[in-house]
């Protein structure tokens, strides 16, 4: 404990008959030096925190999308669309940019030579908690947004048929 108070002392500059005259009894001088080893190690490790939304824009931006899951569910059941879909549509990929547009490219194989290789489309959260996104003009709820996993669905209704994309990276 004497070795600790002298690093404690020299750490904040202070002669160790200070350090005595500021914690007289043995114990005092305990709980300083357990609260300036605690103080030590935690204030280091602070750092700036990011809110929720600050983390979705970041990861909704950072790269591309590729569609990995389409299903339509209606009143009756429900319908795998992906599974329907020529592999050269399978390789498209979406970049979504903090300006509002997100680039859809048809990715190294093209289902139609005359199709360009992308083409833009607007997006922008309709929420302050990002937790809604409409992508060229429709609607969707943001069911999931991680690192390598994006997941939107149109809102349902007992009247609709509801949309589910899944979309890795």
């Amino acid at each position: 404990m004497n070795r600790l108070c002298r690093w404690i002392c020299l750490r904040l500059k202070l002669k160790p008959t200070i350090m005595k005259k500021l914690f007289p009894s043995p114990k005092a001088r305990t709980l300083a030096v357990v609260f300036t080893v605690v103080l030590s190690t935690t204030i280091p490790g602070c750092k700036k925190q990011t809110t929720a939304t600050e983390n979705k824009m970041e990861i909704l931006t950072a790269g591309t999308w590729r569609l990995t899951a389409f299903t339509i569910y209606t009143i009756t059941g429900q319908s795998d669309v992906y599974a329907t879909y020529p592999d050269c549509r399978k390789d498209d990929y979406r970049h979504f940019n903090e300006g509002g547009t997100v680039e859809i490219n048809e990715g190294p194989s093209q289902c139609n030579s005359t199709d360009p290789q992308s083409q833009s489309m607007q997006w922008k959260f309709l929420n302050q908690y990002q937790t809604r996104i409409e992508i060229n003009g429709e609607e969707y709820m943001v069911d999931r947004l991680e690192n390598n996993e994006f997941r939107i669905s149109t809102p349902s209704s007992a009247y609709s048929n509801q949309k589910v994309m899944l979309f890795n990276r």
